[in-house]
């Protein structure tokens, strides 16, 4: 950057013959042109629309550009990355070169300053004539900064405030609200909220779980009073999910006539609905779901038994979790033959008093938040999950969905390769390997993926087809993970665990990321409550 040698000095803006202003403070220093301070001192006489990047009350849509909707974090949380990313929005190019920038070199110079006000002090103090006071001397100003000085010290107030935004970048992912849940909220407030907005946004929230993500990152989860859908965002997680309990109260208005009805009682004892309430019943239904996996769908039991919840803390992978998990059953006062049944199928009266039975032994396994509390007045129903009915034809949790078209996204509807012509192929077969090294043909497997995916979040038979895939796919990944933990193929490194999966009935099925994930989570969840025992936490 190359500055003349004649300048023009005013207040604290530099002016040079190249029409080249720099402007420096003590705490920043940033280089315009003269119209562009000028356009910028005409806007300020103007109401702002935007401010900082907040979008004013004036604010006027024009044409291009990107709203981001954020939920309060950036306020709260980032302020010093919102600050520095705004000043390097300000700040001109300046081409850095790797110049090294040291604190010795503005030590210096502002010693000379220094050196060079006091010889200027001392000279003006010895003409000062006995008749004038010493009070009327006036005081010495600073000598403008060089252009070299000017370019240095932009440089390292750039430094400064793209580290700042280098060390948030470094964190790593985070997950905040789902988007989900945030265009419900765009939807009430443009009076367009239904049922099925209402249903995609509990869907989106309750997903998160499934997948480990976290406001930290992708982990495991932890362990809440709350039970049931809790666990995810801890205390602003359960804030989100308690509006969406009021919008279900709201948009799912019981039955005047029907009030001592099946919904009523089953609220009462606690037992989770299974089927609609009419051919033509399409409402939401909070419900105490307990942590069990797709417990609609298959029995009691293998529900309990593919739960990474309650595996993690039996240790269902060896002789003696099962064992623990069949005492558990056997305190609950539920035979193994009555337990294998389809849930549906299960007794009426095992089913009421499931609930109350979990409540009252499940603490003594250490599995506190199996099930949500009983409902008070303090707490509501704080930890229970939505349930919704299409007729007669399905009922399914927001949960149950979320397993559902995640195993779609991860393995597809029948959990096999298929090439863009639909036929099977082998993920192994070096041939395919020389065919699609670029993985062509595996980038369009995604995107048919997700559009299968996509289309049944509105569609109840294609969630019902896909439903063997989900159970098989968890099948998979508890024959995996205690084939890992039992062979002990888990290596301890310094910073984390590794195990490789090269081997069994199931490896094709963690070729997908997605899938390979769970399987990780699953992993990990047990090993870190296996080490806890261990350490006698």
């Amino acid at each position: 950057m190359s500055i003349g040698h004649s300048m023009k000095m005013s207040g604290n803006l530099l002016c040079t013959p190249r029409q080249l202003c720099c402007r420096y403070t003590d705490s920043e220093s940033y280089c315009r042109r003269p119209e562009d301070a000028l356009q910028t001192i005409s806007d300020k006489s103007k109401a702002p629309d935007v401010v900082d990047g907040r979008i004013q009350p004036a604010y006027k849509p024009r044409q291009g550009g990107i709203i981001v909707y954020d939920d309060g974090d950036i306020d709260e949380d980032m302020a010093a990355e919102r600050d520095a990313f705004l000043a390097l929005l300000n700040m001109p190019e300046v081409e850095d070169d790797g110049e090294l920038l040291d604190d010795s070199d503005g030590a210096s110079e502002t010693a000379r300053s220094l050196t060079h006000q006091r010889r200027d002090s001392h000279s003006s103090n010895n003409s000062i004539s006995p008749s004038q006071s010493p009070r009327s001397s006036p005081t010495p100003s600073a000598p403008p900064a060089s252009p070299r000085k000017l370019r240095r010290r932009l440089l390292r107030l750039r430094r400064k405030h793209e580290a700042v935004l280098h060390s948030y970048y470094s964190l790593g992912s985070t997950y905040s609200e789902p988007v989900s849940s945030l265009l419900y909220s765009l939807a009430e407030d443009l009076g367009r909220e239904d049922n099925n907005f209402l249903w995609q946004a509990i869907v989106g929230v309750s997903s998160l779980e499934l997948y480990g993500r976290s406001m930290t990152g992708v982990g495991i989860s932890t362990s809440l009073d709350a039970g049931g859908s809790a666990g995810w965002g801890g205390q602003r997680g359960e804030r989100i999910r308690q509006v969406l309990r009021d919008e279900v109260r709201r948009l799912n208005p019981p039955d005047p006539q029907e009030a001592n009805g099946e919904r009523t009682r089953g609220e009462t004892y606690g037992v989770i609905p299974c089927h609609g309430l009419s051919p033509t019943d399409t409402s939401i239904q909070l419900s105490p779901e307990p942590r069990f996996l797709l417990i609609r769908h298959w029995s009691l039991y293998e529900s309990m038994l593919h739960s990474p919840y309650l595996a993690a803390r039996l240790h269902i992978w060896s002789d003696v979790g099962r064992k623990r998990l069949h005492k558990l059953l056997a305190k609950m006062g539920i035979s193994l033959s009555q337990c294998k049944q389809n849930y549906t199928h299960m007794d009426m009266e095992l089913k009421r008093g499931l609930r109350q039975s979990l409540l009252k032994y499940a603490p003594m396994y250490g599995l506190d938040g199996l099930v949500p509390p009983p409902a008070s007045a303090g707490r509501g129903k704080e930890g229970w999950g939505f349930v919704r009915s299409w007729g007669w034809r399905a009922c399914l949790s927001a949960i149950d969905v979320g397993v559902i078209v995640g195993a779609i996204l991860e393995v597809g509807k029948s959990g096999i390769h298929t090439d863009a012509t639909g036929k099977p192929y082998d993920v192994h077969d070096p041939k395919r390997e020389l065919v699609d090294e670029d993985g062509n043909l595996e980038n369009q497997a995604w995107v048919e993926r997700f559009w299968e995916a996509y289309d049944a979040l509105g569609d109840i038979e294609a969630l019902k087809a896909a439903l063997p895939t989900a159970l098989h796919l968890h099948r998979a990944i508890l024959r995996t993970g205690s084939s890992l933990i039992e062979k002990r193929q888990i290596r301890h490194l310094r910073a984390f665990r590794m195990a490789v999966v090269k081997e069994g009935p199931d490896v094709h099925l963690f070729t997908h990321p997605a899938a390979l994930t769970k399987l990780a989570l699953w992993v990990s969840e047990a090993i870190a409550e296996q080490e806890r025992d261990q350490m006698g936490i």
